[in-house]
């Protein structure tokens, strides 16, 4: 009976050291994950915006309000999702309340400038956003591209209104200067 335990202990010890001799690589390889199609249309959240801003040396209120308009064409994320567009209403008011400028703006008012790129065709209205106050105009920030809040994909665009309501659009090409500010800063 001991001899027995003695063999099969000796085997035991030339399996063990066998097998941790002959440790092979295996890699697990998995597929990434398919982004998966949500059935009907989806829609990006409503977003208000409100800022308080010295234009002309008189003071305005600048609002702007992100809304699903169902009745615009559809528009897709690059996975081809399907989204409804956004209209967006840039309403700019004295301080008696009166109305300086107000109009809805749809992606439609932008195609002239937001180029032929398969984002700025499928994608829809993402956002105006005010940004600054440059001379006689009151600057905002535009985007068009894919509804996906996790995408990046848009054109950039810079959308100025002048002190009588006329509006002028262009891509917008310049770099962020703030963003070179803050490598400035660290030494970069």
């Amino acid at each position: 009976m001991l001899k027995t335990h003695l063999i099969i202990s000796a085997a035991s010890l030339l399996l063990f050291a066998s097998c941790s001799e002959k440790q092979e690589k295996q890699d697990i390889i998995v597929p990434a994950p398919k982004a998966e199609v949500k059935k009907g249309p989806q829609q990006m959240k409503p977003i208000k915006q409100e800022r308080e801003v010295t234009w002309l040396g008189k003071e305005y209120t600048v609002f702007v309000l992100r809304n699903v308009d169902k009745n615009l064409p559809q528009v897709k994320d690059e996975n081809g999702q399907e989204y409804y567009d956004n209209a967006i209403e840039v309403n700019v008011k004295r301080a008696d309340g009166t109305d300086a400028f107000r109009r809805k703006f749809t992606k439609k008012d932008f195609s002239s400038c937001a180029g032929s790129s398969n984002v700025a065709k499928e994608g829809g209205l993402l956002g105006i956003v005010f940004d600054r106050v440059e001379g006689n105009n009151l600057v905002f920030a535009v985007s068009v591209g894919s509804p996906d809040v996790q995408s990046d994909a848009f054109v950039p665009l810079v959308m100025k209104i002048d002190r009588t309501g006329n509006l002028s659009m262009s891509q917008d090409t310049q770099i962020d200067s703030s963003a070179d500010d803050e490598y400035e800063e660290d030494g970069v």
